[in-house]
């Protein structure tokens, strides 16, 4: 299966929500991840995306770090990017307690979709209030749902996406402790750094 079909998947809330996320977390039960103020980044790695609609962020590699850091910074963690990690030195006890982070970046970008013109039926709730009787101080207000009927013209649709990886390793043994893969869309826009914002912001929050 091409690696494009990761980020397709996506596309089936494309025309019918403006936003969409897909999380799941691994954790090691009973891990400690212990008051840790740094942690290395050891491998960001970017999988191409192979589909002639999705058009791939040129700069994913600096938007991850950037999103990674701000989230942690706001949790007193400094980040170590892989050329900031020191040489190991044998005793060093230091490197060994921090944990150590990976990334798969699958995609970063977004679709950009011909459609033909259509028709989208959604479901809303309309409110009405009014008067209670000849009592001006009672007020009765309903909710009633009603399906109205949008049309949408043909052209090109873009729809930001972010499907990522994190992973974090027991630094003393190279065990995984953690994972989480997300994956977010978000319709009508170019730009995935809001995506990327809330991404490491739940990964800041289950982690620290």
């Amino acid at each position: 299966m091409k690696k494009g079909l990761i980020c397709l998947g996506l596309l089936l809330t494309l025309f019918t929500s403006t936003a969409s996320a897909d999380r799941l977390v691994y954790k090691k039960p009973n891990y400690n991840f212990g008051d840790f103020k740094t942690i290395q980044v050891t491998n960001i790695s970017m999988l191409n995306v192979d589909n002639k609609d999705f058009i791939t962020d040129k700069t994913a590699d600096s938007k991850v770090a950037i999103a990674l850091r701000s989230a942690m910074a706001k949790k007193g963690v400094t980040v170590r990017m892989p050329d900031q990690i020191p040489a190991s030195t044998p005793g060093t006890r230091s490197l060994t307690s921090i944990p150590e982070v990976s990334i798969k970046v699958y995609c970063i970008g977004y679709d950009h979709i011909y459609r033909k013109a259509w028709v989208e039926t959604r479901r809303v709730m309309d409110t009405y209030s009014g008067q209670v009787g000849f009592d001006w101080s009672k007020t009765l207000v309903v909710t009633v749902p009603k399906t109205i009927k949008i049309d949408h013209p043909e052209g090109y649709y873009d729809n930001a996406e972010v499907d990522i990886e994190i992973n974090i390793l027991n630094p003393l043994t190279k065990d995984p402790v953690y994972t989480v893969r997300d994956s977010r869309s978000e319709g009508d826009s170019t730009n995935p750094a809001n995506l990327l914002a809330e991404i490491f912001k739940a990964f800041a929050k289950d982690v620290k």
